[in-house]
């Protein structure tokens, strides 16, 4: 497949539509808008940006879309997709929660032509329950700009913290911000509130992470990203991206995780450390790297391998 004309990248309600990118003569032009931060894109490439609303309707057939998912797909599915464009172009998407979709949801993917899995343990549960017969596995990443990875000089203000959901649904979280509270006390800091995530993350000297299902989520990539120690559950896919299991710190039980969280907390000379896992994840796992082995796959029709 050649990739000659348009390539449509969709997050939440906006679109980045990629022009002239073309595999064979290297074309790299870019018209589009996201939805909080432009987008880094790869080497080469140029962007220029409109608003979405009247974007639409200037726009000619693309050669293919991508989808990324989103809270509620099935409702937005027909903003996309003009009439005409759902029967003749080819179209992608990245199921960011495959980990917890039932057999409906992962119906969804029976639109696409190409489906990318988040979470390697669910790549046969998806492939069971679509009828698309392109399905791979793409691990998320760093979810922010490059820009954001920069040499963390920040005072720690919270010695060990926790970002993220503490619903009913996350049982495992849950317990792990208590078992956290009781040892730690005033040194642990645990928030909900998304909008200061990065400043709480870049003051920390430790933030730890629990997985909902066995997925590596986002947050791993995007504490080390920020230049912060990672304390994380243990989950399969670690073993299966090279140098990762490395660069973190992972534990199966509490014990463990005290375990770690004491030793680090003991230590004062980590910083040029944490900055060289910052350079890593910036080499390699980024929104940017992401994009390029998605249209790897697409155009080879074979699973990238990571380890």
């Amino acid at each position: 497949m050649s990739l000659g004309n348009w390539l449509y990248y969709r997050k939440k309600y906006k679109l980045l539509l990629i022009k002239g990118f073309n595999f064979s003569s290297g074309k790299k032009k870019i018209l589009g808008i996201t939805y909080e931060n432009r987008w880094e894109l790869p080497a080469g490439w140029e962007a220029q940006y409109f608003n979405i609303n009247s974007g639409l309707t200037i726009i000619q057939p693309p050669d293919l879309i991508i989808e990324r998912e989103f809270n509620d797909c099935k409702a937005e599915y027909g903003y996309l997709y003009h009439h005409s464009l759902k029967k003749i172009v080819p179209k992608a998407f990245w199921f960011i929660d495959a980990h917890v979709s039932n057999k409906e949801r992962v119906r969804y993917c029976d639109n696409f032509d190409f489906v990318f899995v988040a979470q390697s343990l669910y790549l046969d549960y998806v492939k069971k329950n679509t009828v698309c017969k392109n399905v791979f596995w793409l691990p998320l990443c760093y979810p922010g700009t490059t820009s954001g990875i920069i040499k963390n000089n920040c005072t720690v203000k919270y010695p060990i913290s926790f970002v993220g959901k503490l619903d009913d649904g996350y049982a495992n979280r849950l317990q792990m911000v208590s078992f956290l509270k009781e040892k730690y006390g005033n040194d642990f800091f645990a928030v909900t509130n998304y909008n200061s995530m990065s400043d709480i993350i870049r003051q920390s000297k430790i933030t730890t992470n629990y997985s909902v299902k066995d997925d590596l989520n986002f947050r791993v990539f995007e504490v080390l990203g920020l230049g912060t120690k990672l304390l994380t559950n243990y989950v399969p896919d670690l073993d299966k991206i090279e140098g990762l299991k490395e660069r973190l710190n992972w534990f199966e039980d509490f014990s463990g995780l005290k375990k770690h969280a004491d030793r680090i907390l003991k230590c004062n000379s980590d910083t040029e450390e944490v900055y060289k896992i910052q350079q890593w994840i910036k080499e390699k796992h980024t929104l940017k790297n992401r994009l390029a082995e998605m249209l790897q796959m697409i155009e080879t029709g074979k699973q990238i391998e990571y380890k």
